[in-house]
């Protein structure tokens, strides 16, 4: 009789599959479990009978994908067949691997988003906020993906931007709103930065049919910064990257729908026109030019 395993791609875990039913989704209940708010509570089932393996969507909320074709009905399985469900896709495996698995629970549910020898994310960060319960965060600078136009002229020093501040900030650099800037000012009272369409709920609005009510947030956390998908529908992305909970560099785009930020941290060089163009639009009178000038160049000599 064949072996099939279903492995997931997204976390590197092999899960073994054994005669009849097998349910994956967000639920506690689950067999195996995928704590993302892109996976509903019981989002599909594998069926296996002897050497057939099936595929049904259990009504989800963002669909079951196998080799890029929605699941409309119960589908047979082969190795080789790609499932997407939410942000996470696995492979179908005709065999299981020599080597052992990764010990699942006792409950025999097998758990996904947990870091390995990672911190727990804060209890704020609940399933019912609409958020993974733990996720493993992924570092934000990649240049494997390709770039939007105002991506690249962002990198490039091409764009117009006001001078960066004391603070860390995200500045808008695409569409009606480029050059937007909002800082995120450190306070004890808050950590915490909610983006989303919905000003009811969020700290950093943005009015674009594109981005969800509740899209994302940024968090400052032992002194690091990264942007965590809250309950976005086109999902959030670093650098063209997407990811559920990314770590941020000074400089690296974010892509929320079709809005575009800049991440910047204060005492970085901004990435401003070329000196040329922007000497020209500098403020009138030697001080203000010469003002200008150091910080182009960082004082000048000795």
């Amino acid at each position: 009789m064949a072996r099939f395993v279903l492995f997931d791609i997204t976390n590197s875990i092999r899960h073994d599959l054994n005669d009849g039913s097998t349910v994956i989704g967000r639920g506690a209940d689950c067999d195996i479990r995928i704590l993302s708010s892109s996976v509903s509570r019981k989002h599909g089932a594998l069926e296996l009978s002897g050497d057939t393996l099936k595929y049904s969507d259990l009504g989800s909320s963002n669909g079951s994908f196998v080799n890029d074709v929605p699941v409309k009905a119960p589908v047979q399985l082969t190795p080789g067949d790609r499932l997407l469900l939410g942000d996470f896709q696995f492979a179908v495996e005709g065999d299981a691997p020599s080597a052992s698995p990764a010990a699942a629970p006792d409950d025999d549910a097998t758990q996904i988003g947990a870091p390995a020898g990672g911190n727990d994310v804060p209890a704020a960060w609940s399933e019912s906020a609409g958020l993974e319960n733990a996720s493993g965060t992924q570092l934000g600078s990649f240049s494997g993906q390709s770039q939007s136009s105002a991506a690249s002229a962002y990198k490039a020093g091409q764009l117009d931007l006001p001078p960066p501040g004391n603070e860390a900030r995200v500045v808008v650099i695409n569409g009606a709103r480029a050059g937007q800037v909002q800082a995120l000012p450190l306070e004890a009272a808050r950590q915490t930065w909610k983006i989303g369409r919905d000003g009811a709920t969020t700290d950093i609005t943005i009015d674009d049919p594109s981005v969800s009510g509740q899209h994302a947030q940024l968090v400052a956390e032992e002194g690091r910064w990264k942007i965590v998908n809250w309950m976005s529908t086109n999902g959030t992305f670093v650098n063209g990257r997407k990811g559920l909970s990314t770590f941020l560099g000074h400089g690296d785009v974010i892509r929320l729908g079709d809005v575009e930020m800049a991440f910047e941290l204060p005492g970085k060089k901004a990435r401003n026109r070329p000196a040329a163009v922007a000497a020209s639009t500098a403020p009138d009178g030697g001080g203000g030019f010469m003002a200008f000038l150091k910080r182009l160049f960082g004082g000048g000599r000795g």
